[in-house]
């Protein structure tokens, strides 16, 4: 069975970040698009069975949520975190 040798391993090529994060945001925003309408109060929405407020428009008929307070952005970035060092250590591990 062949070794890999770690000098012949190639690195994945360096992403843009920003562009990384423009198409997270975009991944995000058409599925939360595709399930928002079941809440919506908005007669388009609930015919088509998704948002029919345009793209990068937020739709009136949506319920509107609370802003969170610091204590849950910072619960949620710690777990965002969490996960993510979990996803690269399974990365790094099956390698």
């Amino acid at each position: 069975m062949p070794t890999r040798d770690a000098a012949k391993v190639e690195p994945e090529p360096a992403r843009d970040i920003d562009a990384l994060r423009r198409e997270l945001a975009e991944k995000l925003e058409a599925f939360v698009r595709q399930n928002a309408w079941q809440s919506c109060t908005r007669p388009p929405c609930k015919r088509a069975r998704a948002c029919r407020a345009g793209r990068g428009a937020e739709c009136e008929g949506l319920p509107k949520l609370p802003e969170p307070t610091p204590e849950q952005w910072d619960r949620t970035r710690f777990f965002l975190k969490r996960a993510l060092e979990r996803r690269l250590g399974e990365r790094r591990g099956g390698e």
